[in-house]
C-alpha cells in the first residue's frame, strides 16, 4: 500500500513523462548530434562526444543494410573514456553489458547525483540549502503566532570543465506557527521548489519540489540581568523531508526522475546582544535517500533505475553562522555563512564540501511586513562559478 501511493505521487506530479527514459540509438544519436550537428548515424564513421561528465566514443558498423539505425546484428565499438568501460557487440549484448556495468556508468556520467551534474554539489547538499538558511539563521521567534516568509534565488553559473552556462531558480516559501507562554516554540512547513536549465547541447533541465516540515523546541533561554536585550536562545528540532526530482534531456528523451526522502536534526543558537545586533549560528545532520519505483522507466535507459535504487544513504551535516547589525531605522544588514559536508562513500572528494556565502540587507516596510535583497555564492565546488540573486519577505500576523 505505502508503494502504491508513493507510485501514485510520482506519477501524479510528472505523468507519462517517466514511461521511458529512451533507448541505446537516441542516446548514440544525441552524442552524434554534439560532433555533426545532425543525428545520422554513419556506418564506420568514429563518434565523441560528452554526455554530463563522461566522455563517450564509439564506432557503428552497419549489418542489417540500413546504415542509419542501430539495432539487430549492427555492431558497436564503445568507450567511456577514462574508465575501464568498454564494450563490442550488438544491441542486445550493449543492453546486457549496460546492466551489468550500471553502477559503474552511472558514477561516469553522475560523479554526485543527477541533480549535482546539472546545478554542482549534490542533490542531498540542495535539500540542506533550501533548510539551513531558512529555518535555523532565521528569527523564526517573533511576538505574532503566523509567519509567512518567502525567498527566491537567481543564480547564474557556469558548471562543468567545459563551462557550461546554467540558469536556475530556487523559490522557498514557508510558513510557521509559533506557540507556548513566550511563543518560544515553532511548528513550520516549508516548500521549495527549483528549476535549472544548462545551456548546452544536452538541453537538460531540472525541476523539484519537496516538503519540509518541522518542528523546533526551545531547550534553554536567558536574559542579562544588566541589558534587557542581551539574551541567549537555544532551540532543538526536527525536520523530516520529502523532495521529487525530474530531470529531462535530449540524452534521456524520456526523462529521469527520483524522490528523495529522510530527516535532519538541528540545534539553533541566538544571542541578541542588543537591540537589532544579533548572532545566529547552527549544526545540522541530514540522513536521507533516493529512491524510484522500480516500473515507472521503461526502456534501454532502465538500468538506471536499479543503479538509483541501490545507492547508499547520504548523509550530511552542515554548520552555520549569522551575524546581524542596524545600519538605520528599521534598516538591517546581515552576513550568512554556511558549509555542508556530504560524508557519502560515493561522492568525490572535490564535491563533498560546499560553502555558502551571502550578503543581505533588510527594510522594515511595516510593523507586519519586511523585505530584504542580497546576493550569494557558492564555493569549494569543482568546476562550479556562480552568482545569485536573492529577494525576500516576511509577512507577520
Amino acid at each position: 500500500m505505502k508503494n502504491a501511493i508513493l507510485y501514485l505521487f510520482i506519477f501524479s506530479a510528472f505523468g507519462s513523462v517517466l514511461r521511458a527514459a529512451g533507448s541505446w540509438e537516441e542516446f548514440f544519436r544525441s552524442i552524434i548530434d554534439q560532433q555533426t550537428g545532425s543525428k545520422v548515424i554513419e556506418s564506420g564513421k568514429l563518434y565523441e562526444g560528452n554526455v554530463y561528465s563522461a566522455q563517450f566514443k564509439f564506432l557503428i558498423t552497419d549489418v542489417d543494410g540500413n546504415a542509419n539505425n542501430f539495432k539487430g546484428p549492427d555492431i558497436i565499438e564503445l568507450q567511456i573514456l577514462g574508465t575501464k568501460l568498454n564494450f563490442e557487440g550488438t544491441k542486445d549484448g550493449l543492453v546486457d553489458w549496460a546492466e551489468a556495468n550500471g553502477k559503474a556508468i552511472y558514477d561516469a556520467m553522475f560523479p554526485s547525483d543527477v541533480g549535482g551534474a546539472l546545478t554542482g554539489g549534490s542533490d542531498a547538499q540542495h535539500t540542506q540549502e533550501a533548510f539551513f538558511p531558512a529555518v535555523i539563521l532565521r528569527n523564526m521567534r517573533t511576538e505574532s503566532t503566523n509567519n509567512f516568509i518567502a525567498r527566491m534565488e537567481f543564480t547564474f553559473a557556469r558548471v562543468g570543465e567545459n563551462g557550461d552556462s546554467v540558469f536556475s531558480f530556487l523559490g522557498v516559501p514557508s510558513y510557521n506557527i509559533n506557540f507556548g507562554e513566550n511563543m518560544q516554540n515553532a511548528v513550520g512547513l516549508i516548500i521549495p521548489f527549483r528549476y535549472a536549465k544548462q545551456d548546452d547541447v544536452s538541453e537538460s533541465e531540472l525541476f523539484s519540489i519537496g516538503l519540509n516540515p518541522y518542528f523546533r523546541y526551545n531547550v534553554f533561554e536567558k536574559t542579562s540581568s544588566i541589558l534587557e536585550e542581551d539574551r541567549l536562545t537555544i532551540d532543538v528540532g526536527i525536520n523530516p523531508f520529502m523532495h521529487t526530482t525530474f530531470v529531462n534531456s535530449v540524452i534521456f528523451s524520456g526523462g529521469i526522475g527520483y524522490i528523495r526522502f529522510g530527516s535532519g536534526f538541528f540545534t539553533a543558537m541566538e544571542w541578541n546582544i542588543a537591540d537589532r545586533v544579533k548572532i545566529r549560528s547552527g549544526i545540522a545532520y541530514q540522513v536521507s535517500k533516493a529512491y524510484f519505483p522500480d516500473d515507472v522507466v521503461k526502456g534501454d535507459m532502465a538500468f538506471l533505475v536499479d543503479v538509483l535504487n541501490d545507492l547508499p544513504v547520504d548523509h550530511e551535516i552542515s554548520f552555520g553562522i549569522n551575524f546581524t547589525v542596524p545600519l538605520a531605522e528599521n534598516f538591517n544588514v546581515s552576513l550568512d555563512y554556511f558549509r555542508t559536508h556530504s560524508l557519502s562513500s560515493r561522492v568525490e572528494s572535490s564535491n563533498a564540501f560546499v560553502s555558502t556565502v551571502s550578503i543581505f540587507f533588510n527594510y522594515l516596510l511595516l510593523d507586519i511586513v519586511d523585505v530584504s535583497l542580497g546576493y550569494k555564492t557558492r564555493f569549494e565546488v569543482k568546476d562550479l562559478t556562480e552568482h545569485t540573486l536573492l529577494f525576500g519577505g516576511m509577512v507577520r500576523f
